[in-house]
């Protein structure tokens, strides 16, 4: 008897293979012999001419007949011209065929094989599963790896692959259950709360047009400061008019250094709009609308002396024939070219006039700023002395561009004034911060009387021979710085709170 997977020779009742380990249950077990049944309907045509043999009853179920062999004589079972053959048991036929689904120790039964491979309506259905075994239930721990073991020749259990260590599992697998605190809404997509002061976070620096003609402008301030404004000259001496050259400083002592404060603050806000602060922002466009007041007070006090010399050249009572030359120089064009830059900037800040996503400022301050800014143009408008109000918009002895310049500035002055404040938001304490930086300047070196000929805001008040400013002109310059103060402390505060 030999092993049916390796062909080692085994013993009688041996129940593994001590060559290979395989399982022998069912080829050691002693069988019966295999009786063989003749198939009724192997018959072909042709067979008619065989002689006739014995007739097999049909059996019922599936009980196996008795092979008609047996009832045969011993001299039939001897007949020496059948062939030598050597009967085989069934417990050594090769690779005997099992079922699929059943376990690999339950052969086939012997009586079975022939109608197991060729008759497959008789042929044995196929084995159920074994569902008797209890399934075990899940693990607390779904990431828990569970062991499996093989039954090996010995006995013992072999673990199918090396357990791993459990990864404990939270109550909540999400923190998402936890309550949180609402999150304020952002109307600006570009705002992140927690920036500095009063805008929005600092961002990487990129140049902005602003910046770039904010440097031009201080440019443009710096060499105007010592460039000729106006040339006029004449080929003899007449009476009231002076050959000479005037600068920046003629015109007015104080005038030089506002121009470069407002040169200067708009350069700052460019530069702060560079890291995407509105207010920054804010603050270039309106020293960049203070510059352009700047510019008109100046080109109007410039046209005052060309006025006068042309007027006593046109007058007939003028004695003698004589040429008179006005020469507008490069100084006066680089005022010209200072407001230009100065609008410019202005509209080019108008891109950061949003809200940036945050809360607008208290709007009672801002209302009183507005008042304040309005204020400070109305202060010089009053007039002193007797002198009617209506001077304020032209006379006889000095040229239009002179009043046109007063009124342009303090224009200006207001406009960004109450529209920097009622736009309750960053960019427009900026602008008004902007607008009001030259005004500062001119109130206070007046005031103070700094220079030999400082000019007031808007040349100071019509009538009077005194360069200090009005008492309405301080109060606005004052409740106007006051209501700046309080409405950037607001911002700030609003902001810190939004943040915590």
């Amino acid at each position: 008897m030999r092993c049916h997977v390796c062909n080692v020779e085994v013993g009688e009742g041996q129940r593994f293979c001590h060559e290979c380990g395989e399982s022998l249950t069912g080829v050691t077990d002693a069988t019966e012999e295999l009786k063989v049944l003749p198939d009724a309907d192997s018959r072909v045509d042709g067979d008619d001419d065989l002689p006739p043999t014995q007739a097999i009853d049909e059996l019922p179920g599936d009980e196996v007949p008795e092979s008609p062999i047996g009832d045969l004589p011993d001299s039939q079972l001897d007949d020496p011209e059948l062939p030598d053959t050597e009967a085989i048991p069934a417990n050594e036929l090769p690779d005997a065929p099992t079922s699929s689904d059943t376990e690999p120790d339950e052969s086939v039964p012997a009586g079975r094989i022939g109608a197991s491979l060729f008759d497959p309506a008789t042929a044995p259905p196929d084995a159920e599963p074994d569902w008797s075994e209890p399934i075990p239930p899940l693990s607390d721990d779904i990431f828990a790896t569970s062991t499996h073991s093989t039954e090996s020749p010995g006995g013992d259990a072999v673990p199918a692959y090396e357990s791993t260590t459990a990864i404990p599992v939270s109550e909540h697998g999400a923190p998402f259950d936890e309550t949180t605190g609402q999150q304020p809404a952002l109307f600006d997509a570009e705002a992140v709360a927690g920036g500095p002061l009063l805008d929005g976070e600092l961002r990487p620096f990129k140049v902005r047009p602003t910046l770039v003609l904010a440097f031009l402008g201080m440019l443009a301030a710096l060499m105007v400061s010592v460039a000729d404004v106006t040339d006029i000259r004449t080929d003899r001496v007449v009476a009231g008019i002076d050959n000479q050259l005037s600068t920046l400083a003629d015109v007015g002592s104080n005038l030089p250094l506002a121009g470069f404060i407002g040169a200067a603050i708009m350069l700052v806000g460019g530069l702060l709009h560079c890291f995407g602060l509105r207010w920054g922002a804010g603050l270039a466009g309106g020293a960049g609308l203070a510059l352009t007041g700047w510019a008109a007070l100046v080109i109007g006090h410039a046209e005052v002396p060309i006025n006068g010399a042309e007027r006593i050249t046109r007058d007939p009572s003028t004695p003698g024939p004589f040429t008179l030359t006005v020469t507008r120089d490069l100084g006066y064009w680089l005022v010209v070219a200072l407001a230009g830059i100065g609008l410019v900037v202005f509209a080019l800040s108008l891109v950061s006039a949003g809200t940036g996503g945050r809360r607008g400022l208290d709007p009672w301050t801002a209302a009183l700023g507005a008042l304040a800014a309005v204020v400070i143009a109305a202060g010089p408008l009053i007039t002193v002395e007797g002198a009617n109000f209506d001077v304020n918009f032209g006379t006889d002895d000095l040229p239009f561009a002179f009043f046109a310049g007063r009124l342009v500035q303090l224009a200006l002055v207001a406009g960004a004034g109450v529209v920097g404040f009622l736009l309750v938001r960053a960019y427009g304490l900026g602008l008004a911060a902007g607008g009001v930086s030259i005004t500062l300047w001119l109130w206070l070196s007046s005031l103070l009387e700094i220079g030999d000929r400082p000019l007031g805001v808007a040349a100071g008040n019509l009538g009077s021979g005194s360069t200090k400013p009005h008492a309405v002109t301080t109060v606005g310059v004052t409740a106007t710085l006051v209501m700046l103060v309080v409405a950037a402390t607001i911002a700030i505060v609003q902001n810190s709170r939004s943040t915590t």
